[in-house]
């Protein structure tokens, strides 16, 4: 049952997700995600939602990312909300065949717990709070 849930959690957050995409008039190219005007076309988040769709494209993403992108707390909390909702199925092949991705993105979420992670863009240091 829990399974089933979530995949309707998954099909209605996609389906809303189209529609706003219809709505605003979007393209799907990552690439050019800005507009001319220098503003975003998509949110982080959505382009996240919408490309990380299997385990491969999820320890590509980290593998390319971790020392970049994943140290920021705002990137980090898009990223796991990204993933999060997914088949089972996906989390046991990610956790079975990319377990040092696996491991580079906890350590990536326990050091911005930690409060050890870049300033994000309003010049915050990511993850701060209590320590």
């Amino acid at each position: 049952n829990s399974h089933l849930s979530n995949q309707k959690t998954v099909t209605r957050r996609a389906t809303k997700f189209k529609h706003q995409q219809e709505r605003a008039g979007t393209n799907n190219n990552i690439a050019a995600n800005k507009d001319e005007g220098g503003r975003k076309k998509e949110s982080d988040f959505a382009v996240l939602f919408r490309t990380l769709v299997d385990a491969k494209s999820i320890a590509t993403y980290i593998s390319q990312q971790h020392n970049n992108d994943l140290r920021n707390i705002k990137t980090m909390n898009n990223f796991l909300q990204s993933i999060s909702q997914r088949p089972n199925s996906l989390y046991e092949e990610l956790l079975s065949n990319h377990k040092a991705e696996v491991a580079i993105s906890l350590e990536r979420l326990l050091e911005c717990l930690q409060g050890r992670g870049v300033a994000n863009a309003s010049g915050a240091t990511s993850g701060s709070g209590n320590q």
